[in-house]
């Protein structure tokens, strides 16, 4: 009867806050029905279920779909699943991160992550960084996704404007720059001097409050 009582209290502490999954004695971070509340809850919480679990399909799937990011936690067979992958990018683009080189090169699955966050294009293929197509989807979502295009496209001047129409907010310059949990920050590429103009501009225009040129062109700047 108190094992009764105690999974029922296991899994009343997991329905108020996944992250207390850490806390719980490993037999209960090893019971499906535990763990699938917990993930349901906070997808990022399948960090603390056994290896067991992390390799259930359905445990990541449901992980993922709270929250893209917890595909880093999945076992190395998840992280080449499509259908996995294509679940966590698009509840949250940057867990392109956590998938293997196959699927980073997948352009569906690139298009899904970057249109869900721009930035993600810095986890992408080198053929699909340098994807015209691929490239503006993430530049309307995030302006800064620029800085990780081809070195030819990043002097696109379509794509220089697209980026100069986006709002401050999504150039990267209205959101915390911490990395999120399991996502290492990589240095900034090189840029030509009319990407650097662009987001000179921008962080003035952001630090400053000022308003952006109607045109979107940079003369005299």
């Amino acid at each position: 009867m108190s094992n009764v009582l105690d999974y029922r209290a296991a899994l009343s502490l997991v329905h108020a806050d996944g992250q207390e999954l850490r806390n719980l004695p490993e037999d209960f971070r090893g019971d499906s029905g535990i763990v699938l509340a917990a993930v349901h809850l906070d997808g990022t919480a399948l960090a603390y279920a056994t290896d067991f679990l992390r390799r259930s399909r359905e445990v990541v799937l449901t992980a993922v779909n709270s929250n893209g990011l917890a595909l880093a936690s999945a076992s190395k067979e998840l992280k080449r699943d499509r259908e996995i992958v294509m679940a966590a990018v698009k509840s949250n683009g940057l867990a392109l991160h956590h998938a293997c080189e196959q699927l980073q090169a997948d352009r569906d699955v690139v298009r899904t992550a970057v249109r869900s966050h721009g930035l993600a294009l810095q986890h992408a293929s080198n053929d699909l960084r340098a994807d015209r197509t691929t490239v503006i989807m993430a530049v309307r979502s995030s302006g800064l996704a620029l800085l990780w295009a081809s070195a030819e496209l990043r002097e696109d001047p379509e794509l220089l404007a697209a980026a100069s129409k986006v709002g401050t907010s999504s150039l990267g310059l209205g959101f915390s720059v911490e990395p999120s949990p399991g996502l290492p920050v990589p240095p900034l590429p090189k840029v030509g001097y009319a990407t650097d103009r662009m987001i000179r501009f921008t962080s003035a225009d952001f630090a400053q409050g000022r308003q952006r040129p109607s045109s979107g062109g940079f003369a005299g700047a």
